[in-house]
């Protein structure tokens, strides 16, 4: 659900700071969704299990943080919080783990300026490995305080042996800093603990965090210390990127920082592990408006979800990689995501970022317009900041086969390009090479192929590279990186608006519901299993268009099947029963699929296909997390029209109907 309609306040009155509903709906909407889940809580319980050091000391620290302005170039307050209480811990020898976190919020102040607080307070701790687990807001009158005062307390673990403080210094010592040494107040003689630096720092004192060179220049009032530990920062080159570890190239491959937009989401977080477990410093960016849709249509994920920073503190955990995420609504925050553009200068941006169901962008007026607006101004806000930044980065970004709309002439579909014979005056005819005819099938579709033409747009006129690759429809759970922990399972969705057709047959199957065929299932569609379509993307990444070439489509599939081909298939494989119901869709009954694929082909792609092993771990998947279905959200419901809408059966399993006699 978009954020403004979650919670329509503007700024913070006395209400919300009385304990109530005002109150209650604003730690929800601003902070529970920043911190959780398993985010704050009134009174944080921690496992003695996390310290893993026997004979470990707990370290312990608080300060207080009074910044005016609250944002300035490079940071804001809450980036000083973390960092500050961070950096405590970590120059005392102690491994930081939780965080809480108070504020003092004037009556007047902008929610939005809350949220950017608040988010970046989140993007700090995932980037540092460290939670913020409880916490507590106030609100004060008009002229009491400024904005918004933030205390931050840290505990830690100090390793047994390892004895940090400014005492033990000796002449001869080397000191490692980041900057220059006018950033770090504490270098001078005589600095303590009132001493207030020239510039607060903003470096989270964990070796690789971040990304380097971001240093407030506002000054802070109230004794704020600051102390910054050296960290490595990977440096870009003109080969690739980097890794800091080593300064060397994985496997001869090239190592790059990669932006992934939409990182939490059903493609998105495979792609984040699979490009991580390759060595590259990958980076999430994302809104999170998945999990809230999810609460807006009241359903969940058949497969349980941590926070995405509580997956990529798993993932930390299991492989030594980390994985950084910011909270950026790439659609509406156009300066931030330029600043980090700025900031960060990828080598390669992924573009997932998009609102990604065709029926969800049916649904009513409001979700149609809130599709258009989240998904075009996503794309155009990724390309103009790219223009703007003057970043070199591949863009990638993942399309649908829906463009190409389904037809029943029954040749094949090009990857992308139309070589067609356009006649002259003279009657001559000239050889010509045109984009596919569109013929979007939803909002959705209509969307990417809207995308298609601003891809085209600025790569002839900025040059810009880009990669667009038309997918077809995923299926699967696992990668092979999933597979490495319970908690980094990906989301399943089952429901009627954003599970996809096999996936939506597979779990009907294992909590033995009808298998719903809408029309008569002559409906044929492109597929590929989950585990390609990441391999696709870092297939594409590494066949990267040069400036000035124009875009590089690829389709994204392995096999085309019939849906009602799919479901036989599966009611033999399963026992289920097949329904076949009215179709809510505007689409031809039936149509035939021929598709070309031969770039990833030749790229190397070995295409896992609909093998019934590979069928059976999904039904597995499914049984196991049978439990959390909720069947009334398994119907398709969303109609195309509102006729179509009227006819769509809301009850196959004909609960509804009581036999009378």
């Amino acid at each position: 659900m978009p954020k403004d309609t979650a919670f329509r306040d503007e700024r913070v009155t006395l209400a919300h700071g009385g304990g109530g509903k005002a109150m209650r709906e604003l730690i929800e909407s601003v902070f529970a969704s920043a911190f959780g889940p398993p985010g704050m809580e009134d009174q944080a319980r921690l496992s003695s299990a996390a310290l893993q050091l026997p004979g470990a000391r707990l370290a312990f620290t608080t300060d207080s943080f009074v910044v005016d302005p609250v944002e300035f170039p490079g940071g804001d307050i809450g980036k000083i919080a973390v960092c500050g209480t961070v950096n405590d811990l970590a120059v005392g020898g102690a491994q930081p783990l939780w965080l809480s976190a108070a504020f003092i919020i004037e009556e007047g102040t902008e929610i939005a300026l809350l949220r950017r607080i608040v988010a970046s307070m989140a993007e700090e701790a995932a980037k540092a490995g460290v939670r913020i687990v409880t916490g507590d807001t106030k609100v004060v009158g008009r002229g009491s305080a400024d904005k918004v005062f933030v205390t931050t307390s840290g505990v830690g673990a100090i390793p047994p042996g390892r004895e940090l403080a400014a005492e033990r210094i000796r002449p001869g010592d080397v000191a490692i800093v980041n900057g220059v040494l006018g950033d770090h107040a504490e270098l001078e003689s005589g600095g303590g603990a009132g001493a207030a630096p020239r510039r607060p720092g903003a470096c989270c004192a964990r070796s690789g965090a971040g990304s380097g060179g971001n240093r407030p220049a506002a000054p802070a009032s109230g004794g704020v210390r600051r102390k910054c530990r050296a960290r490595t920062v990977a440096k870009p080159s003109r080969r690739g990127y980097i890794r800091p570890q080593t300064g060397k190239r994985l496997s001869g491959r090239h190592v790059m920082r990669i932006a992934v937009l939409g990182g939490d989401g059903f493609v998105g977080w495979p792609t984040v592990l699979h490009l991580s477990e390759a060595g590259h410093d990958v980076h999430i960016i994302d809104n999170l408006s998945r999990r809230w849709i999810d609460t807006e249509l009241g359903v969940q994920s058949l497969t349980p979800m941590d926070s995405v920073q509580e997956r990529c503190r798993i993932w930390h955990e299991v492989t030594g990689r980390r994985i950084h995420f910011h909270l950026i609504d790439v659609a509406k925050d156009y300066e931030i995501f330029k600043a980090w553009l700025t900031d960060n200068k990828p080598d390669a941006i992924i573009h997932f970022a998009e609102q990604r169901a065709a029926p969800y962008s049916m649904k009513t007026d409001r979700h149609k317009v809130y599709t258009v607006n989240n998904n075009v101004n996503a794309t155009h806000n990724v390309l103009a900041a790219m223009v703007e930044t003057g970043v070199d980065a591949h863009l990638v970004h993942l399309g649908t086969m829906g463009v190409y709309g389904y037809s029943t002439i029954g040749a094949a579909i090009p990857e992308g390009y139309l070589p067609v014979d356009i006649a002259k005056l003279d009657g001559e005819k000239v050889e010509q090479e045109i984009l596919y005819p569109t013929r979007p099938g939803s909002v959705y579709h209509m969307t990417k192929s809207l995308d298609q033409i601003l891809f085209q747009f600025y790569a002839q006129n900025d040059g810009l590279r880009i990669t667009d690759l038309h997918q077809g429809i995923v299926w699967g759970t696992h990668t092979d990186q999933t597979r490495r922990h319970d908690q980094l399972i990906n989301r399943f969705d089952y429901d009627g608006d954003y599970g996809t057709v096999l996936n939506r047959f597979l779990i009907q199957a294992a909590i033995g519901y009808p298998l719903t065929v809408h029309g008569t299932g002559g409906q044929t569609r492109a597929f590929i299993h989950v585990q390609d379509s990441v391999r696709c993307i870092e297939l594409a990444l590494g066949d990267a268009p040069e400036r000035g070439d124009r875009v590089k489509i690829f389709n994204q599939m392995t096999e085309t099947h019939r849906v009602r081909d799919l479901a036989e298939m599966i009611s033999k494989m399963t026992g289920a029963k097949v329904a076949y119901l009215p179709n809510p869709r505007k689409e031809a009954a039936e149509n035939d699929l021929i598709v070309k694929n031969d770039q990833f082909l030749a790229l190397g792609l070995d295409p896992i296909t609909l093998a019934e092993g590979l069928l059976e771990e999904v039904v597995d998947v499914a049984k196991k997390f049978a439990h959390r279905v909720d069947r009334s959200r398994v119907p398709a419901v969303s109609g195309w029209t509102k006729e179509l809408g009227a006819r769509v059966d809301r009850d196959p399993e004909g609960k509804a109907l009581r036999e009378v006699g």
